[in-house]
């Protein structure tokens, strides 16, 4: 009898990816992996090792004990590691295991919980083909469990590149600043270019609309100049050309002057800083004002925005207890804030945008 056609395999896999783990999610992993040890003719008896957040770790025998878990607010599960194996002394084996928020230590090769999203995925078996099966359907669900968003990315190849760079070098990597890099850079120059420009505007008592008015929209004439220039028109007399001419070119000048005097105002003062006197004696002008005004905006919007990131963008959740509902909280201030900074910033450029039409 040829009966051991196959010597066995193993199926490993590190996943590095923020995640959220679901009921179901977890329910599904569990059926999969019954099925295989019921193919098997094995006894399934999985187990459940919980890890929270200051460290302690529990290890239970039942789904239901896993999702009875309070998984407080201020002690959250970071670490979950679903197993099973046959413990038997029959030559067909199989043995899984799903671990949530866990790496494989690089000089020991135990597993240790990750600071990032990380899941690892093993699958053995005396059958190379229920292996491969088994590894296969236990990576798909894995991969639901992914947290795809850009940001996620973003935050993770940072977060390499400052701890390990040596290995955050890879292709994708080498393409991302060889080819989005530069685009990126260019964007972000010209941003650049237009927020300081419109800061200027703002800060010399404009808007935004003098801005792009230069480039999208003819520039206003005054309504003394359009009469002069129609009586210029219609008349015969050189006299009254030379005077629209004479009074277009002065008209031009004064502007000119008067935007520059504007814009140098805001540093035209010298104040030593290390006498008290001289920093009260700051010149406090609408001017003045409406700097501390823009100021007041751009650090609040600067803030907002960091905070958003740092608490709203949890990269190992467990849908579980009462993180479940706080989860959905984060969620829910996670998108007013993006949609209160967006609304703002577009609504300001469209209605500057706006304003001339109504003026000409």
């Amino acid at each position: 009898m040829n009966s051991l056609v196959n010597f066995g395999r193993t199926e490993s896999s590190t996943y590095d990816s923020a995640f959220v783990v679901k009921r179901e999610n977890i329910s599904r992993i569990l059926e999969i992996i019954e099925g295989k040890f019921k193919l098997l003719d094995m006894d399934f008896s999985p187990q459940y090792t919980v890890r929270y957040k200051e460290g302690q770790t529990s290890v239970l025998r039942t789904s239901d004990e896993l999702f009875s878990l309070d998984n407080t607010v201020r002690n959250p599960i970071v670490g979950l590691i679903i197993s099973s194996f046959n413990d038997s002394d029959s030559e067909a084996f199989l043995s899984c295991k799903v671990c949530f928020g866990y790496e494989h230590d690089p000089n020991t090769s135990r597993l240790v919980c990750s600071e990032l999203g990380k899941i690892c995925l093993k699958v053995e078996s005396s059958d190379s083909t229920v292996s491969r099966q088994t590894f296969a359907s236990l990576e798909e669900q894995v991969q639901r469990t992914y947290l795809s968003s850009i940001l996620y990315k973003t935050l993770k190849a940072l977060y390499k590149l400052w701890t390990n760079p040596k290995t955050f070098i890879s292709v994708g990597n080498i393409l991302f600043f060889t080819i989005a890099a530069p685009i990126l850079l260019v964007f972000l120059i010209f941003s650049g270019f237009v927020v300081v420009r419109s800061f200027l505007n703002l800060a010399s008592g404009e808007n935004l609309s003098t801005f792009f008015s230069e480039a999208f929209l003819p520039e206003r004439i005054e309504p003394s100049l359009v009469s002069l220039m129609k009586t210029a028109d219609e008349s015969g007399n050189i006299q009254d050309k030379v005077d629209f001419l004479f009074e277009l070119s002065k008209n031009n000048i004064q502007e000119k002057m008067n935007r520059y005097e504007d814009a140098k105002s805001i540093f035209d003062f010298s104040i030593d800083f290390t006498n008290y006197t001289d920093i009260l004696a700051i010149p406090f002008s609408s001017l003045t004002f409406r700097l501390l005004l823009i100021g007041i905006v751009v650090v609040a919007a600067i803030a907002l925005s960091l905070y958003t990131i740092a608490s709203c963008y949890p990269t190992k959740v467990f849908l579980v207890g009462d993180y479940e509902h706080h989860y959905q909280k984060i969620l829910s201030r996670r998108n007013a804030i993006w949609n209160f900074l967006f609304l703002t910033f577009f609504s300001g450029i469209l209605i500057n945008i706006v304003t001339p039409l109504f003026q000409l």
